[in-house]
């Protein structure tokens, strides 16, 4: 089944997480918005390209498996990183997510519940604006690096 939807002519994209979790840090952004799009994404090379930098981001450690002390990588204060990052996020379209209405292949109330689940979603183009915020972010903090060296 799809993540991503259109309900009343509105396209939604289903969040992997609280959409609040993105506002703790940089790191957390990065995070939980690659999280989105390994769910949602339509390619299975940007499913693989985000579990990647997640992967580098994180020591291999999911949020569902973190404790207590748990502490990101320093990988944001890579200027390798950080540039493939930039480079691959600005990669990424809104023609990269496709989505589609499923009213008629819902068969139980179960996957109806599921599919109309609207905490678990979020506007297409609220998050598109997101991302592209997480886009300037990025690429300002590879500015930093770069005038620090």
């Amino acid at each position: 089944m799809t993540y991503t939807r259109i309900i009343n002519d509105i396209k939604y994209l289903q969040l992997y997480n609280d959409n609040n979790f993105k506002s703790l840090s940089l790191e957390d952004n990065v995070y939980f918005t690659l999280r989105d799009i390994f769910l949602n994404i339509s390619g299975c090379d940007y499913v693989m390209e985000a579990n990647g930098f997640n992967s580098s981001i994180t020591g291999d450690i999911c949020y569902e498996d973190r404790k207590s002390d748990f502490q990101y990588t320093n990988v944001l204060d890579d200027k390798l990183f950080i540039d493939k990052l930039n480079n691959w996020l600005n990669y990424i379209s809104k023609s990269d997510f496709d989505f589609e209405e499923l009213d008629d292949k819902l068969s139980s109330d179960e996957e109806k519940e599921w599919y109309y689940d609207m905490k678990r979603l979020i506007k297409f183009d609220d998050w598109w604006d997101q991302l592209e915020d997480l886009k300037i972010l990025i690429k300002t903090r590879l500015e930093e690096i770069k005038s620090n060296k």
